[in-house]
């Protein structure tokens, strides 16, 4: 599974999908608390095989340190291990 930073409005929209689908869909937060205004001061970043979006992640920077937040993973990656190599690839950028 491929992990990049997702920089094109593509890759974003696709994040964005994600989270839609997995926050919102199936978890029940409401639109208002999911689209925060902080996305634009975030580095997003996206799980998946070509145009297949699997998973996401946004990474908000606070001053000397960073918050990793909207860690998602559609339903038929899970158990794969994919939130974990999300999870290391945005703390290696964050390093």
């Amino acid at each position: 599974m491929k992990i990049t930073i997702a920089t094109s409005p593509e890759d974003r929209a696709a994040c964005f999908a994600v989270r839609e689908a997995v926050f919102m869909g199936e978890q029940g937060v409401t639109e208002a608390e999911e689209w925060d205004g902080l996305d634009n001061s975030c580095t997003h970043f996206l799980a998946g095989e070509d145009t297949d979006p699997a998973g996401c992640a946004r990474l908000l920077p606070k001053g000397d340190t960073a918050k990793v937040q909207r860690v998602a993973v559609i339903p038929s990656h899970r158990g794969t291990g994919l939130g974990r190599q999300i999870m290391r690839a945005v703390l290696d950028h964050a390093r």
